[in-house]
C-alpha cells in the first residue's frame, strides 16, 4: 500500500476519534462527523457576538451562554475560527508645539521658572 503525502491520521478535537485528514499545517482538526456540529456552533457564537459586541467572556462562558460544549467552542477557537482581537489603545494627543517668537519665548520660560536675570 502505497502512503499518500498529502493525507495524515488526526485527531479530532470535539470527540477525539481518529481520522484521516489533510496533512496541510493549515488543515481544521475536526472529524466530518462533527464538522455540522461546529458550523451550528460558529453560526451561533457569529450570531451572539454580533449582539453583544462589548461583552467580555471566557470560552467557557460563551458556550454556557450559547448552549454549546466548552470542548466545541475551545476547538473552534483553536482552528482560529474563533479569532481574538486586543483593545487598541487610542494613540496619545501630541502637545502643540510652542510657536517660535525669538527671545520673548526664550524669557518667558526663564521668567515662569523663577530664573528672570533682571
Amino acid at each position: 500500500m502505497k502512503k499518500d503525502p498529502k493525507l495524515q491520521l488526526r485527531s479530532c478535537k470535539i470527540c477525539g476519534r481518529a481520522f484521516i485528514g489533510s496533512a496541510d499545517s493549515a488543515a481544521k482538526n475536526i472529524c466530518p462527523d462533527c464538522i455540522p456540529k461546529a458550523d451550528r456552533a460558529l453560526d451561533k457564537v457569529r450570531e451572539y457576538l454580533r449582539k453583544n459586541p462589548r461583552k467580555t467572556l471566557s470560552l467557557q462562558e460563551l458556550a454556557s451562554e450559547i448552549g454549546e460544549t466548552p470542548k466545541t467552542v475551545q476547538a473552534l477557537y483553536e482552528d482560529e475560527s474563533i479569532l481574538r482581537t486586543e483593545k487598541k489603545k487610542p494613540p496619545k494627543k501630541e502637545e502643540p508645539k510652542e510657536k517660535n517668537i525669538g527671545n520673548r519665548k526664550k524669557f518667558s520660560r526663564r521668567y515662569r521658572k523663577g530664573d528672570s536675570k533682571e
